[in-house]
């Protein structure tokens, strides 16, 4: 796989190009979005969460109206087939992902549960006051908090690679760090939430085992836009988010060697975690079940196989090419705005995609979303859960127009409009 764009998918998309410009893939897939049927709106906050297709909105009704029933625990059909679903999801997930076995996906409840659960299970089973793990200022704050609370409950330290003046990675300082410290872990995102940048994620895992470092790689908005396998970069965790990949809300996976989960200990006790209960203690199922406490996330994981089968029915070939010649149009677009401050590191050349994050001088960036969203335009404003990531920019907020493969230059154009309005009405 390329550093920073994947390999492309070779599967044959239902959207082969007739003639017309690529960027029209995004209005020939809307209809297959019901949130796009209720009158123009120019949605631009798909890094936050993105909108449904149908087919994924049917299969989560349908499950839940006609086939809902609880895993693993049924004598009955209805249960047993519930069950085959829900393990048919994990299997999907794991070729999705390219994992070798389906054992090394852990449904939870979105990626900050993963992450949690990750800080939490592994701190306790291999990482002793010793040790360092070695975060990003980059990160979103689920890949950032859950470990600063694990550290303060277990005694190992942290440390931080730096974010450029750009807003990337300082991979400089991120390989100087891994040499130096030797952590025992790395964490790190793919591809940045704040800011779009990408990160060698290969060349940073080759560095890490150089020093024995396990590595977790954040794949939440990577897994969007481009295609992944886990084995090839040979990572040895990975979490993403259902409902950005076009999957509803509610579900989250974790990726983990199967040797490392079944060492750790469990997140989270209760039903379906265990294998026997005594009052003198108990023992654990085996992985996945162990950190899969209680009732699962069953109709959300189904449902999240059916947006894969969408994703795929697309291609990622196809959304690549759409989403790249969009982000590169949209970007000159707003550069050419009066006003118009943006941040990232395709000013200086390095990868930057899907994200643009700016600011308009004069205007707070929650006044912004707010007259835009006027003129119905839908972008998010504020410091996108990525605190450090802001403060290397010296910045406290940015307004962020994202975009899905739904997404379309008029959705910029209108954009732009809803700028120029909202320095109208505040006269900057």
């Amino acid at each position: 796989m390329g550093e920073y764009e994947g390999e492309m998918l070779n599967c044959r998309h239902r959207f082969e190009e007739d003639g017309e410009s690529k960027l029209n893939l995004g209005q020939k897939i809307r209809d297959e979005f019901p949130f796009f049927s209720g009158g123009e709106t120019h949605y631009l906050d798909s890094a936050a969460t993105a909108q449904k297709p149908l087919s994924v909105v049917k299969e989560l009704s349908n499950y839940l109206l006609y086939r809902n029933a609880n895993v693993h625990r049924g004598a009955y059909a209805l249960s047993a087939n519930a069950t085959a679903a829900y393990e048919d999801a994990r299997k999907k997930v794991s070729s999705f992902i390219g994992s070798v076995s389906e054992r090394s996906i852990v449904f939870t409840k979105n990626a900050t549960e993963a992450f949690n659960l990750l800080a939490t299970s592994f701190s306790e089973t291999f990482l002793s006051a010793d040790d360092t793990v070695l975060l990003t200022a980059l990160d979103h704050h689920s890949n950032i908090v859950p470990w600063q609370i694990s550290s303060d409950r277990n005694g190992f330290k942290l440390a931080y690679a730096k974010v450029d003046a750009f807003g990337a990675l300082d991979e400089e300082d991120m390989f100087s760090k891994i040499s130096e410290i030797k952590p025992a872990l790395v964490a790190f995102t793919a591809h940045s939430n704040a800011y779009g940048s990408l990160t060698p994620v290969g060349e940073i895992v080759k560095a890490a085992k150089k020093v024995g470092a396990k590595t977790v790689v954040d794949l939440s908005q990577y897994i969007v836009h481009h295609p992944v396998s886990v084995s090839e970069w040979d990572v040895d965790f990975a979490v993403f988010t259902g409902h950005k990949l076009y999957g509803p809300t509610g579900i989250g996976v974790l990726y983990g060697r199967e040797e490392l989960l079944a060492d750790m200990r469990p997140y989270q006790g209760g039903g379906d975690m265990i294998y026997t209960v005594t009052e003198d203690g108990s023992t654990w199922a085996d992985i996945p079940a162990k950190f899969e406490a209680g009732t699962p996330p069953i109709a959300e994981a189904i449902a999240l196989a059916k947006a894969i089968d969408f994703i795929l029915s697309i291609s990622y070939q196809a959304i690549i090419a759409h989403e790249e010649a969009l982000f590169e149009e949209a970007y000159e677009h707003l550069r050419s705005q009066e006003g118009v401050l943006l941040y990232g590191p395709k000013k200086v050349g390095k990868p930057q995609r899907s994200v643009i994050s700016f600011n308009v001088e004069g205007i707070h960036p929650h006044d912004l979303a707010t007259i835009v969203d006027e003129h119905g335009v839908q972008i998010r404003a504020g410091h996108h859960c990525a605190m450090p990531a802001m403060k290397a920019l010296g910045l406290s907020a940015t307004a962020r127009a994202s975009i899905g493969m739904y997404s379309d230059m008029d959705d910029f154009v209108a954009l732009s409009e809803g700028i120029r309005k909202a320095r109208r009405i505040l006269r900057v």
